[in-house]
């Protein structure tokens, strides 16, 4: 089928009731795609475009199963879409926000993520909750202590277990949990043996040297990604200053530290290298080239959960 390409650093968003694998690529390429088990594509969910149906750079998905609808933000035209679960566009509505991840409920509460400055007056918070049609009805969770312009980086997250929110972002390994109103309930803070926290700068010239900002950026670890595990278990990833390995922290719902400093054996450099669904934990594998200068595509391994 026409349309059916994939860069080197897909991401593996959803599994949907069919067993499809969803899957969204916006490295090179603007394209969602459902695959089955096979690897083979089924369809795709939208288009790359301006009509109400289209994207232009789809940053977000998130697949409500209770409702069976899929929620796509597109982080050019600052707007979410909504299909239904033979993949029919419903409708679109704005927002009037940067986002990198969405989560809705089973009652269609809708819950926004963003890592980085949220209004042009700076930092703000991190959790925005929205109505259907794109009005802003609560914000919480506050903004890093350490973030800073220069330091600037997609990753952390949230998670939603029952009525509760798990919120970290990149800038420092502190897990807080959330009522879906915006009550604190409880936060930890860490300091893991591989884990360097960033040094807030202040030298704004930093931003207009793509070298000096790459090198602050690899002199401390960045949390990449908090994802769900089982019922009763979420997971924290971060890096190594520089991102050579990635390391995995498994915590139950009371934030109490299960199992720590797992070596991961692979991870893609993006904030969603990992995707989970019920025990099962599934690690998408970025394209690479083979000794004879041939592209291995993507690939997922699957994970059953042991922790207990």
């Amino acid at each position: 089928m026409d349309g059916f390409y994939l860069s080197i650093l897909p991401r593996l968003v959803g599994i949907n009731d069919d067993n499809n694998f969803i899957i969204l690529d916006n490295f090179n390429v603007r394209n969602i795609l459902a695959f089955n088990e096979n690897g083979k594509a089924r369809t795709k969910i939208g288009s790359y475009g301006k009509e109400k149906h289209q994207y232009l750079f789809p940053e977000s998905l998130y697949y409500q199963k209770d409702s069976k609808e899929y929620y796509i933000y597109d982080g050019d035209l600052l707007r979410i879409l909504v299909f239904d679960n033979n993949f029919n566009f419903k409708f679109n509505f704005c927002i009037p926000l940067f986002l990198e991840q969405i989560i809705v409920t089973k009652e269609g509460r809708i819950f926004c993520y963003t890592s980085g400055v949220s209004n042009k007056k700076g930092p703000d918070k991190v959790i925005y909750e929205c109505t259907r049609e794109g009005k802003i009805v609560n914000k919480f969770a506050k903004q890093s202590k350490n973030y800073c312009k220069a330091g600037e980086s997609k990753g952390g997250g949230i998670v939603l277990k029952g009525d509760n929110l798990f919120v970290i972002t990149p800038y420092e390994y502190e897990i807080r949990k959330y009522t879906l109103e915006g009550r604190l309930i409880k936060k930890i803070e860490r300091n893991p043996p591989f884990y360097i926290p960033p040094i807030k700068v202040k030298d704004i010239s930093i931003l207009k040297d793509f070298r000096k900002r790459n090198n602050y950026h690899k002199s401390w670890s960045h949390i990449r990604q908090i994802f769900s595990i089982g019922e009763n278990f979420i997971g924290v990833v971060y890096l190594e200053p520089g991102g050579p390995r990635a390391f995995l922290d498994i915590y139950d719902i009371n934030l109490n530290i299960v199992e720590e400093n797992i070596l991961m054996p692979e991870y893609v450099g993006g904030p969603a290298g990992i995707f989970s669904d019920g025990d099962f934990v599934y690690l998408l594998k970025k394209a690479k080239l083979s000794s004879k200068n041939q592209i291995i595509p993507p690939s997922i391994e699957i994970y059953k959960s042991n922790v207990k």
